[in-house]
């Protein structure tokens, strides 16, 4: 679908549209501002948590349930998701797994007095790869519908 978009961008000559398309194919580029897609919410921990651990009965989205019940030690923080297109169509998680991210605390704009070194671990949903599909679709759309109107006059 992006691919598509991106050669109707090149065909009509829109700038802006070939960006987006380029930018959603191969990732963005660090200094780039990303779509509220994709940046999603994930949880911030200091600490690793092992999803095959005894306590959490066999259930890893039970690290969630934990997460959710703590937000003053496990708060919830954007996370830049620059990935290529490619990245997000190749990961697959079961439905009964975590998403687990290890950054550094350079990585957020936060102040503390932690080393910027430090790892940090971010945990989300399963889906949350799914999301950010849905979100570029849902984007594409919206992008294509506004174009149809400018290059398509409406009958009268």
């Amino acid at each position: 679908m992006v691919a598509d978009t991106l050669a109707l961008a090149l065909r009509i000559g829109d700038q802006e549209l070939r960006t987006f398309c380029e930018n959603e194919i191969a990732g963005y580029p660090e200094d780039c501002e990303l779509p509220p897609y994709r940046k999603p919410k994930m949880f911030l921990s200091l600490h690793e948590f092992n999803p095959q651990y005894i306590g959490w009965g066999g259930q890893a989205l039970r690290v969630l349930q934990h997460l959710r019940a703590n937000p003053s030690q496990y708060p919830q923080i954007s996370t830049a998701m620059q990935l290529a297109l490619s990245d997000f169509e190749s990961t697959s998680l079961p439905s009964n797994s975590l998403s687990i991210m290890q950054r550094k605390v350079r990585d957020f704009p936060v102040s503390t007095p932690l080393d910027p070194e430090t790892p940090v671990f971010l945990y989300a949903s399963p889906d949350i790869y799914q999301q950010i599909l849905s979100g570029i679709r849902q984007e594409i759309t919206r992008r294509l519908l506004s174009k149809l109107r400018v290059l398509v006059p409406k009958s009268t």
